[in-house]
């Protein structure tokens, strides 16, 4: 045991020194640790004892040696929204928990850092939803920590998630998506909501997508999925076709981007851009309610399963593993079809 763990250390400490000695990447940094692997393989190691104890690394030593092992191990499997996330989480415990090591953190330190967290803005407390969120990102970070053996167990299990009432999936109906129609001003404006509406796909895969990524002969994309690291295929129907192709034919800049900026140098088009647009579309409409990106993704997921697909078929084209997830959290329930299948029930029993 001493003999494997001391050389994933010896590997570790040479690919964090590496990396901050000669800004070595993530590629570079692979091809590094199979070479020092494959020379390891053939070591066999032994415990010194007869030298004087190594002097304990300080707090702040110790915990910027945990942040940056993780920032060349974990980070790169990472979207960059999530590794900010859950960053930003531990740099926050490590502010509040005050000189005591990553590495020594219990539940009770855990327990202490989330009541300040509710409580971080005085004039209004977290909601348990975000609450939770906090939550699963330091145990993620802990698990990871309890995967490259810097500690035995993970103390953020040890504190109970709090319970959440879950609200109805917030989605469009069809008659609000003629309203939000009504609003638009511009090309760019219908060929947004309408792409939206048919492909069903996060924002950030709005963001990165091209034009050329489009086949307008089956209105296919494939879209690649930061957050998961996969990619899908996503439709066009014959709608929203006629609406985006229209938008990139009145374009005159070289932005290979599907979505850009009127003003400028016609930049790609951003997550607050795309909101921005969306809430002033809804403005104009006069519609009474929050109009963003993810509500056209509830809306595509709800739409699908009210057209009769199957589990699998709306969890594949959402980029779900599985259709749990759809229907927890994107798959409003159709209130028309239990209230048909209650009267049928009804009658049933006449």
């Amino acid at each position: 045991m001493y003999n494997q763990q001391t050389k994933e250390t010896i590997v570790d400490n040479i690919l964090l020194k590496a990396s901050i000695a000669m800004g070595m990447g993530a590629n570079a940094l692979q091809v590094l640790r199979q070479i020092v692997v494959e020379e390891l393989v053939r070591v066999n190691l032994e415990e010194i004892t007869t030298l004087p104890a190594v002097t304990k690394k300080s707090v702040d030593e110790a915990n910027k040696y945990v942040l940056g092992l993780y920032g060349i191990k974990k980070a790169p499997k990472l979207s960059n929204g999530t590794n900010e996330r859950y960053l930003t989480a531990v740099k926050n415990l490590l502010t509040v928990i005050q000189n005591k090591k990553l590495v020594e953190m219990d539940s009770l330190d855990i327990e202490q850092y989330l009541r300040w967290y509710r409580t971080r803005n005085p004039e209004k407390e977290n909601q348990n939803s975000t609450m939770n969120n906090e939550r699963r990102y330091l145990c993620a970070f802990f698990s990871w920590m309890r995967k490259a053996k810097l500690i035995t167990e993970n103390p953020v299990e040890e504190v109970d998630p709090e319970q959440v009432i879950r609200k109805p999936i917030d989605f469009l109906t069809r008659e609000e998506m003629e309203i939000l129609r009504g609003g638009c001003r511009t090309l760019r404006d219908r060929a947004l909501i309408e792409y939206l509406r048919s492909t069903g796909v996060r924002v950030g895969e709005v963001i990165i997508t091209k034009y050329q990524d489009i086949d307008w002969t089956t209105g296919d994309i494939l879209v690649y999925a930061p957050k998961t690291k996969t990619y899908r295929t996503v439709f066009l129907d014959s709608i929203a076709k006629v609406h985006v192709k229209e938008y990139l034919d009145s374009r005159t800049d070289k932005n290979p981007s599907l979505f850009v900026r009127y003003r400028g140098f016609h930049g790609t088009l951003k997550d607050s851009g795309i909101r921005s647009a969306l809430k002033c579309i809804a403005s104009r409409a006069g519609m009474n309610r929050r109009v963003y990106p993810h509500l056209f993704r509830h809306t595509f997921g709800t739409w699908l399963c009210e057209s009769g697909a199957s589990g699998d078929l709306v969890a594949d084209m959402m980029g779900h593993k599985d259709f749990a997830t759809s229907r927890t959290y994107y798959v409003a329930r159709n209130t028309g079809q239990m209230r048909h299948a209650h009267n049928q029930l009804g009658m049933a029993m006449v």
